[in-house]
């Protein structure tokens, strides 16, 4: 009798608790791997992994504040016609591009003084251990190990006679009379009297820089994001939309409009440079607007003609054109597996285009004699600037095929699809968002272990560094399919949560995705994207030294070797 009031008193277990649990589970498990993979006994692993980590959050921010924007847009122009409806995207996509450049040109300080180009030079002793709450505070110089061993030093040097003419060692003074560089490491006693790592920094220029860094990246990722509607909003016109090969005209039409745009970009930029050498200015805020901007642009471009020209590809696979966010609602055709295993394939084929192209390219410069110098400024042209934006949407080609292979063979199961679950449900979404995200770590690992091994078996840096662009082009594109992948299960989240407000659907979407975008962007901006900006520093610092010690043996080993001269002795005296 207890055992059947056990059994009676047990709570029915439903699918929503079983949810629960597996999401818990999962949770749990997910961020302990987060910790793992970021702190990997190898700072290249550790590296690939806050890229991947800055990237997906970045897109799915950027993601969910354009979407809450396009809601919010929607409903204004509901209604409209499609040329009507094309230029309102163009003209949400310019305005995502002058605010791109209005803060580039505001973190940079264009608007500010011309003695804040030194502010950008000043450099000042701060706490460099990231595991201090005080990471990154300015602390008095004077207790600085370093700086006070060459105040002691100098006080020494001054107190000395130079009775013999015997000059007295410098401490800022090399054997060979050059000066020694400044050092950029030591330590300082805090309060407590414990010794606290310190390093020698440009920190205005590192703030801003990071400032640039963190809007460029997301208001680039808008515009794109307009641009990609704007180009998907054509291709759904009836002029395009009989053919797939009608479709790739509006890539085209896109990729003109926003030259054009950019051509603006290009006005301002030069004109900066023209007032700093007008005043004898070094230009380094002008350099700072030239390269964010022109890094923001090759991403618009990249983005628009990566996501419209696999939009095509999918078209001509199984004849339905997807929607302008590149859903096929509802499917039109049988979904079988040999449609992801054409998707896979032309992913295949645009990574294996991505890498390849940019060496031949680099192989034709250098025939042609087209190499500059190492330190020397090379502003792309626009062909030039197009044809790097199209090798980055090769790379990111490769993730759009394989992002929408996988959801091709999800469907391909047996009705409604995987484990009985629509690859649109928000279970699905998570689902689908770890696999990438678990296949991203596996695969970053194993592609750190090959370069490596690469690297080990070569002495030159310039071999080395190839293998490592490599591996570079494909993680950056794992990490959008990660973000992506992401950002399916975030928007789904929100637009389920939206749909409980029935009566203001759109405006309860804008107002999450806003709130979900102030939430995430603070800890990404202060804690994850400088740690994934630090170890790219880190990495290129080493690079130098490598190329450095590299060339200074090269030399060592073409120089003839010097047999010592030494004097005839004196011939002996008779006696």
């Amino acid at each position: 009798e207890e055992g059947e009031e056990g059994e009676e008193e047990e709570e029915e277990i439903g699918p929503v608790d079983i949810s629960v649990a597996c999401m818990l589970l999962g949770g749990v498990s997910f961020v302990m791997s987060i910790f793992r993979i970021v702190n990997y006994k190898d700072d290249d692993v550790r590296r690939y992994a806050w890229n991947v980590i800055s990237h997906t959050l970045s897109i799915f921010m950027a993601v969910l504040f354009f979407q809450g924007n396009r809601e919010f847009i929607d409903k204004i122009a509901f209604g409209v016609g499609e040329k009507m409806k094309v230029g309102i995207h163009l003209m949400h996509c310019g305005v995502y591009l002058v605010g791109l450049l209005a803060t580039i040109a505001y973190c940079a300080g264009v608007w500010e003084g011309p003695e804040f180009g030194k502010e950008l030079d000043k450099e000042k002793w701060v706490i460099s251990d990231s595991m201090l709450a005080t990471f990154g505070d300015p602390v008095d110089e004077n207790k600085v190990r370093v700086v006070m061993r060459e105040q002691a030093m100098q006080k020494m040097s001054t107190q000395t006679t130079d009775l013999e003419n015997v000059a007295s060692p410098s401490p800022t003074a090399s054997d060979s009379g050059k000066p020694a560089p400044k050092a950029k490491n030591s330590v300082y006693n805090d309060k407590y009297g414990q010794e606290v790592s310190v390093a020698y920094k440009k920190t205005v220029f590192e703030e801003r820089s990071q400032w640039m860094h963190c809007w460029a990246t997301l208001l680039a990722h808008c515009a794109g994001f307009a641009a990609i509607f704007a180009g998907g909003a054509m291709q759904q016109s009836t002029f395009f939309s009989g053919h797939p090969a009608l479709t790739l005209f509006p890539v085209g039409i896109m990729v003109v409009l926003l030259m054009c745009a950019f051509q603006g970009s290009n006005a301002m930029r030069a004109k900066l440079k023209e007032q700093a050498a007008g005043t004898g200015r070094e230009g380094k805020r002008a350099m700072l607007v030239h390269e964010f901007c022109d890094e923001a642009e090759k991403d618009v471009l990249a983005l628009t003609i990566s996501f419209l020209t696999v939009q095509s590809i999918r078209y001509a696979l199984t004849t339905q054109l997807p929607n302008e966010e590149g859903l096929e609602e509802p499917v039109k055709y049988t979904v079988t597996m040999t449609h992801a295993y054409l998707l896979w394939l032309c992913g295949l084929v645009c990574m294996g285009l991505a890498v390849g192209l940019p060496f031949l390219r680099k192989t034709e410069k250098a025939a042609h004699g087209h190499e500059h110098g190492h330190g020397h400024h090379h502003e792309e042209s626009n062909l030039e600037k197009l044809g790097t934006s199209v090798m980055n949407a090769l790379a990111m080609m490769f993730a759009w095929c394989l992002l929408w292979g996988a959801r091709c063979a999800w469907m391909a199961q047996a009705s409604p699809g995987f484990l009985g679950l629509n690859v649109l449900s928000i279970s699905a979404r998570i689902l689908l968002a770890l696999a990438f995200s678990t296949v991203a770590v596996f695969v970053t690992i194993y592609l750190d272990k090959i370069a490596d091994g690469m690297k080990a078996n070569t002495k030159d840096p310039s071999e080395s560094k190839k293998s490592e662009e490599i591996v570079d082009k494909i993680v950056s594109s794992i990490a959008l399919m990660v973000g992506f992948s992401w950002e399916h299960s975030f928007d789904g989240a929100v637009t389920d949560v939206a749909n409980l407000n029935e009566a203001h659907k759109r405006m309860t979407k804008f107002a999450l995705g806003l709130i979900v975008v102030v939430f995430l962007v603070g800890p990404w901006q202060q804690f994850i994207l400088p740690k994934a900006l630090q170890l790219q520093e880190l990495k290129k610092a080493r690079d130098a030294s490598q190329l450095a010690k590299h060339l200074e043996e090269q030399h060592a080993a073409q120089s003839p070797p010097q047999t010592p001269t030494t004097e005839p002795s004196a011939p002996l005296l008779a006696s």
